[in-house]
């Protein structure tokens, strides 16, 4: 693997702060009740929001990194556009699993609950989004990465 060059810097600025923003805010989020910041019992709205950002973060960083790989002048494969659609994807269905009590598709909207809530079904739907964002960043590298040179073939 050929080593980047220097033009290609500020990507990879951009790519650790997305990653260590995304971090923070993603930790923050899951450990919000131990450090003393949670506003409701639960996981409630604020943390999802926070948890949804960081990983909207983290998946920018992700895809900031494949493309700085990528050989100049080589545009993206037909699965690196496919990679990109399906970790967006994934990322879509993050938001609406995460946030399906606020949109009107969730299962705890009725009168029984004063708050929205993050229950099984939203995390398994929020799980089901985090692997197809994956297997999507997957593609999208695989598509981006240098290809082997060929071996020299005798003339005859």
């Amino acid at each position: 693997m050929s080593r980047p060059s220097e033009s290609t810097r500020p990507t990879l600025n951009l790519s650790l702060g997305l990653l260590i923003g995304g971090g923070a805010c993603v930790s923050i989020s899951i450990w919000a009740d131990a450090i003393g910041l949670d506003l409701t019992p639960g996981f409630g709205l604020m943390q999802t929001l926070g948890l949804l950002v960081g990983i909207t973060m983290i998946t920018g960083a992700g895809f900031a990194l494949v493309i700085r790989w990528r050989p100049p002048g080589r545009k993206g494969s037909l699965l690196a556009d496919v990679g990109v659609r399906m970790g967006l994807t994934g990322l879509l269905a993050c938001y609406v699993a995460g946030l399906a009590d606020m949109i009107g598709v969730g299962t705890h909207r009725g009168p029984g609950f004063t708050r929205p809530f993050l229950g099984p079904l939203q995390l398994g739907g929020f799980a089901i989004g985090l692997l197809i964002l994956g297997v999507g960043l997957l593609m999208y590298w695989l598509g981006n990465r240098a290809e082997a040179p060929e071996p020299d073939s005798p003339e005859t």
